[in-house]
């Protein structure tokens, strides 16, 4: 390699494509400028000689500085050097530059990693006093999508938080930054702090939490893909996976996050595993298999753990004389069937309600008649019971047509104060979640006796079973339904019942009263 100084014109040079840096700062190269117009050049540019001319090896911003200075000639030092010897004079040369950026490092160090460099990664380290890893983690800010790129080269994430997206998919990189909007998904990358204060114009302000807090949520909410193991992260998993015949997903954490399950493989919680390598205290076993930790903290660490509850006394010797124990309890027991579990209080609350509303259901036309004759008469006073329950409703809610046919909407004030007052009424009369126990005190107002109206267009309910005594427990003593068999109060109300007393159950139970015996739970059939 041979090196002499000349003068040569800035106009001689060409720029070289391979240089690793591919962002300039306009106001160094101004400043820059300044200087040489002051000073000149004081250290040379190293070119190399390319066709008729140069090519420039380093001191882009020196050559772009002389030429906006109008210098006529600049000290130069020329050398004879291959592709490959310019590229690592260029990557090293630009690594003394404090404001060389990561993502420019790396494309220099896949450079030399390319055709027909094929250096290693090791020998990148070694030339460069930096260790393998620190070599890794630069090229694999590659791999960014160009959201994150760009959120990088605007300084708005740290190195530190680029090499950990960057060892994401594109995908787990999209969720990881999230959306923009002001109440959609956010992420990890961002902290939703911010928006509290946000007044809506523009895009959302975005600050970054801090690195340990995008690992976090990394490790809980991206599932660690062993099939895809980087050696240079996790050299004694990587390892510990080739060998074994069977790798189970485990995890330290109770509750894993929903995207981070896998729906074709079990996740292992704490209560399922056992570490058994020997380790933290750990007995080894026969049963061990691999268990790498795929959610949570540990992420991406790899033991032995022992999931065999059935056979391994050596972590599981409570477990399994449990599991005795209460077999022997079932022998000791016999072939007696285990008594059923009565329904549970909701489903029986459940099946009241709709036996209830089945029945209000049929008698809504009497009880609306009876409404309307009544309406039809009320006076239409400002201050009367009509003008108090428009006042208090103010809508038209179900059951319209109903009440349109009963009062047509007239020409005078009265027709429609009668009209709307019957829409409203309609309303809660069609209601059967709350008509029958708000009806009745609306019937007290206009003088209406709902019960009498409910228990005269009730229909009739079949006599009792013959043979079944009225008293008897599980057999209703108005319609002698039993445990069973209440195929009649389904015929009847659109549903089963259940017991209201010992001997009545809710289908017999009128619609607007109410027993005087707290329910009881039916039995199970």
């Amino acid at each position: 390699m041979s090196a002499a100084v000349h003068n040569l014109s800035p106009l001689s040079i060409v720029e070289s494509k391979t240089n690793p840096r591919k962002h300039f700062d306009e106001a160094y190269i101004a400043r820059l400028t300044d200087s040489i117009k002051k000073v000149g050049i004081l250290q040379p540019l190293v070119v190399r000689p390319k066709g008729d001319g140069y090519e420039l090896v380093a001191g882009h911003c020196r050559l772009r500085a002389a030429k906006a200075a109008l210098v006529k000639m600049v000290p130069v030092s020329v050398r004879e050097l291959t592709d490959v010897e310019a590229l690592e004079v260029q990557l090293f040369e630009n690594l003394h530059r404090a404001d060389l950026h990561p993502l420019e490092e790396a494309a220099g160090y896949r450079a030399l990693m390319a055709k027909p460099h094929k250096y290693t990664a090791a020998r990148i380290a070694e030339s460069t006093g930096r260790s393998v890893k620190y070599i890794y983690d630069r090229v694999k800010l590659l791999e960014l999508t160009k959201e994150a790129q760009q959120l990088f080269l605007d300084d708005r994430i740290t190195a530190g938080h680029a090499i950990l997206l960057a060892r994401l998919s594109a995908k787990d990189q999209e969720r990881a930054i999230g959306g923009e909007s002001r109440f959609g998904e956010i992420g990890g990358l961002f902290s939703p702090e911010h928006r509290i204060d946000w007044d809506g114009e523009g895009d959302p302000p975005r600050k970054p939490v801090s690195v340990r807090g995008l690992e976090g949520w990394i490790d809980q909410h991206v599932r660690f893909d062993r099939t895809k193991i980087e050696p240079v992260l996790f050299p004694e998993t990587a390892a510990a996976v080739e060998t074994s015949t069977k790798v189970i997903a485990i995890t330290h954490e109770y509750r894993v996050q929903p995207e981070a399950k896998d729906a074709k493989e079990r996740t292992y919680g704490p209560m399922s595993w056992e570490r058994a390598d020997g380790k933290e205290q750990s007995k080894a076993c026969e049963f061990s298999v691999l268990g790498v930790i795929s959610v949570g903290t540990g992420r991406g660490h790899a033991f032995d753990v022992c999931v065999n509850k059935d056979k391994c006394k050596t972590h599981w010797s409570k477990e399994m004389a449990a599991k005795a124990r209460a077999a022997k309890q079932r022998e000791k027991g016999g072939a007696k069937p285990a008594k059923p579990a009565g329904k549970p209080s909701w489903q029986i609350e459940e099946e009241k309600r709709k036996a209830k509303a089945a029945a209000w259901e049929k008698v809504v036309p009497a009880v609306l008649d009876a409404f309307a004759a009544a309406v039809a008469k009320a006076p239409t006073k400002a201050t009367g019971l009509l003008a108090r329950i428009i006042l208090d409703k103010l809508y038209i809610g179900r059951g319209a047509k109903d009440a349109d046919k009963l009062i047509p909407l007239g020409a005078t004030a009265e027709d429609f104060v009668r009209h709307v007052a019957l829409q409203i009424l309609s309303s809660d009369i069609h209601d059967t979640w709350s008509g029958p126990a708000n009806v009745p005190k609306l019937g007290k107002a206009f003088g209406i006796d709902v019960a009498a109206i409910v228990k005269a267009a009730t229909p009739k309910v079949p006599a009792a079973k013959k043979g079944a005594k009225k008293g008897t427990p599980g057999v209703c003593r108005e319609c002698g339904c039993t445990d069973d068999n209440c195929d009649g109060c389904v015929e009847r109300t659109g549903g089963p019942c259940s017991w209201v007393e010992k001997d009545l159950c809710s289908a017999c139970v009128p619609p607007g009263a109410e027993s005087d015996k707290p329910a009881k739970k039916r039995k199970a059939s």
